[in-house]
């Protein structure tokens, strides 16, 4: 019998980045229906897309464009009428009926729009002057009545109620804001945020964007998604690289390449069950203060069945593949070991330490712990030497093993190597083998 992995509460989203052409709506929502369908065909539940994706983030004065606003409610027309994806949420400028300007995602569903979710905090320093054109969303709380749109709730606090999981929104700088409304959103009951972005490419914004989505998931404890502008959306100021990524709890599970000047997408699929397992367990997160309660909208409840996982588990998890993140890794669990050995050296008062040694691989490494530990010693009590070591051999007399004295101690077959500042350090290598072979059964 085939595996129904949503059946153990797997959650496959996709973050796309579609070709964009500015201040052409319909062209943009006939490329954005075309990427949706290949998501649905792969069996997602969430098609997520760039900030303003359906006018073109970049469209600048075009936004006080009657004609650009009318084909933008032409676009999410068409875009309700094809969208096979259960839910799929685009950028959208959005003009109230008092005249103010909005930066919106336009959460699809079921044939209609559910709700429009404003960007809260908006960009006016360096590169962007969102405010030229934008108000801020986030004391607005509205009931749109649409014509053809229907009636929707146009707000920042709100979740979308997708299957059994809360789905919270937010837009580019909002994430970078100090506090962030995905945060609120979480403590809400979201565990899935979504983050429409146009953010564009300096150097190593990358690096710096990246842990912003990573941390966003672990402080969070939730899955977030992010899809920026693509390249396409690039002007004579400034370059977009279309930049997508999916996080979970800290963990990075997907991300794009950049600088394409087509469409891209990536996908992977959230472990809710483990979410939600770690938001019971964090007490921090637990007994954190609520916010006000959030306005919740129903869409589909019946999700997409995942014959397979679009996910890597690694047969080694707590061993890094890449040998230097390996050797860092090496290096941290022995100075973890090591000043946890030296704080108690110092709370015991203790100058002496006796270590066992039988050649394996288990005593070698406890030797260069205590090694460590008494350099660490050392160094908290200034002038004092490395006077906690004393090496004995043990030999066997009438079938036990005994410490041997001045005349019948055996000297071990180590060599023992310099090391800058740290004077003698055996070699582990040497250490485990005596005579060749290895004695002693702990290895």
């Amino acid at each position: 019998m085939a595996i129904d992995f949503s059946d153990l509460e797997f959650l496959r989203v996709s973050a796309c980045s579609p070709g964009v052409a500015i201040g052409d709506p319909l062209t943009n929502a006939k490329v954005i229906a075309q990427l949706a369908d290949g998501c649905a065909n792969d069996n997602a539940s969430i098609a997520l897309f760039p900030e303003l994706c359906i006018s073109g983030y970049s469209a600048e004065d075009l936004f006080f464009s009657d004609a650009l606003l009318k084909n933008t409610v032409s676009a999410l027309e068409y875009l309700c009428g094809c969208a096979t994806v259960p839910m799929l949420v685009v950028g959208v400028p959005w003009r109230l009926a008092d005249g103010r300007l909005l930066n919106c995602a336009a959460i699809i569903a079921q044939g209609a729009v559910k709700g429009l979710v404003p960007k809260s905090v908006h960009p006016n320093y360096g590169e962007f002057y969102d405010l030229r054109w934008f108000a801020g969303g986030r004391n607005i709380n509205e009931t749109v009545s649409h014509p053809t749109l229907g009636q929707f709730p146009l707000r920042v606090d709100q979740l979308f109620a997708l299957g059994e999981y809360r789905v919270g929104v937010e837009i580019c700088e909002d994430l970078w804001a100090p506090i962030p409304p995905s945060s609120n959103a979480s403590l809400a009951g979201a565990s899935v945020i979504l983050n429409l972005s146009a953010s564009n490419e300096l150097i190593a914004k990358a690096d710096y964007r990246r842990d912003l989505v990573r941390m966003a998931s672990a402080t969070n404890i939730c899955g977030y998604v992010y899809a920026s502008a693509g390249s396409s959306e690039s002007t004579k100021d400034v370059v977009y690289g279309g930049h997508c990524l999916v996080a979970e709890n800290g963990q990075m599970l997907a991300e794009s390449d950049r600088f394409n000047l087509g469409s891209q997408s990536i996908s992977a699929d959230l472990d809710m069950a483990r979410l939600r397992h770690d938001r019971a367990q964090n007490t921090t997160f637990g007994h954190f203060e609520r916010p006000q309660s959030y306005r919740i909208t129903a869409l589909p409840q019946t999700l997409p069945a995942l014959p397979s996982l679009a996910r890597d588990f690694p047969k080694h998890p707590f061993v890094p593949s890449d040998e230097t993140e390996f050797a860092a890794r090496a290096q941290e669990i022995l100075d973890i070991q090591a000043t946890g050995l030296a704080r108690r050296m110092l709370a015991a008062r203790c100058e002496h330490l006796v270590i066992g040694l039988s050649g394996g691989l288990d005593s070698t490494l406890a030797f260069l712990v205590c090694l460590d530990g008494t350099d660490q010693r050392q160094r908290a009590r200034i002038g004092q030497s490395r006077s906690g070591q004393h090496r004995r051999n043990t030999h066997r007399r009438g079938g036990r093993a005994t410490l041997g004295g001045p005349q019948t101690q055996r000297r071990p077959r180590c060599r023992v190597r310099k090391r800058p500042g740290k004077g003698a350090h055996p070699n582990p290598l040497q250490l485990c083998q005596q005579g060749g072979r290895y004695r002693g059964g702990d290895g």
